[in-house]
């Protein structure tokens, strides 16, 4: 009976929801989204966490234009931030940005600046 079910199951061919390991574009996607994370974490010495739930596209491309000059808004993926921010503070040995983590949580992304935090969130 074990044999025949085997024989069944290799008819039938691989399970439709079988997970796939990323392709070579998706990896290249997600490392050049780290490299950029890390780069903003040893740029900018101040960061805080802002909610874009209900931001149009209009309006946040407007934001980004106004902060440009000083402070980088960078959304993407939450566990992608929290992986890379996690390696960052693993292999420098810098915990300052660890607190981060517990706070991503939603549609959020981290304004990174070099400026007063205050002149930035005006």
């Amino acid at each position: 009976k074990v044999k025949v079910a085997l024989r069944l199951l290799n008819r039938l061919g691989p399970p439709v929801n079988r997970a796939k390991m990323p392709g070579q574009a998706k990896i290249a996607q997600k490392e050049a989204y780290h490299a950029k994370l890390v780069d903003l974490l040893e740029r900018h010495d101040k960061a805080f966490i802002v909610h874009a739930d209900n931001v149009g596209s209009m309006q946040f491309q407007n934001i980004r234009k106004g902060l440009r000059p000083n402070s980088t808004i960078l959304m993407g993926k939450n566990t992608m931030m929290k992986r890379s921010i996690r390696l960052y503070c693993e292999t420098t040995g810098n915990d300052k940005w660890a607190i981060l983590l517990d706070e991503l949580v939603g549609n959020v992304g981290i304004v990174f600046t070099t400026s007063d935090l205050n002149d930035v969130k005006a």
